[in-house]
Order: structure tokens, then C-alpha cells, then sequence
């Protein structure tokens, strides 16, 4: 379990991931995240593919972009504990997210 931090100037900034046998699901209180994950021991390096999706009623993050799904692909390195990434909505081609993210929990 993963707690990321993508977008500190909101209130969407904490999130919850549950990484485990390839999946990847969590959200932060208004947003809901599920996708795949692949991991690359030999280079610490993971790719996440992940589908946002925000309750009924609530404003989705800025970089959603129009609606309330996004589709997410973020890659980075795995250092110890600690997820540094960086990647992209499909919505907004030119916008650049950069994830931290530490292990607080095994599955």
C-alpha cells in the first residue's frame, strides 16, 4: 500500500494505492482509482495504467480534464520505499503529473 501525493495545490492531494499480483486499486475520499501495475526488479522501475473516477456530485481534480473519468499512465523508479514518478493524462496531452509515493503497508 502506497500513500502518493499528485497534486498538493488540492484537496485530491492524498491518495491510497493498493499495489498487488499486478492490480492496482485506491482512491482519496472522492476519487476512486483501479488499473494495472507492472514492475521491473532488475531497473526499479513500475509503470502504472490506472482509470479515475470521482463520486457522483463531486468535482473531479483540474487535471481530469472535462468529466469525471481519466485514464492515467505513469512510470517512475522504486527506491527502499519510496515511488518518484512521472506521466501524463490521455485528457490533456501536454500536462506532466509528478506522483511521490511511500509504502506505508504490505498487502
Amino acid at each position: 500500500m502506497f500513500e502518493t501525493d499528485a497534486d498538493p495545490a488540492s484537496r485530491h492531494r492524498k491518495n491510497l494505492l493498493v499495489l498487488e499480483d499486478g492490480r492496482v486499486n485506491g482512491g482519496d475520499g472522492v476519487c476512486a482509482y483501479s488499473g494495472r501495475y507492472g514492475y521491473d526488479a532488475a531497473r526499479a522501475v513500475a509503470h502504472l495504467a490506472l482509470t479515475g473516477r470521482c463520486a457522483e456530485g463531486e468535482a473531479a481534480p483540474a487535471w481530469f480534464g472535462q468529466g469525471t473519468v481519466c485514464r492515467l499512465e505513469i512510470a517512475g523508479q522504486v527506491q527502499g520505499d519510496v515511488f518518484l514518478g512521472h506521466g501524463g493524462v490521455e485528457a490533456l496531452p501536454r500536462m506532466t503529473l509528478r506522483v511521490q509515493g511511500v509504502k506505508v503497508a504490505q498487502p
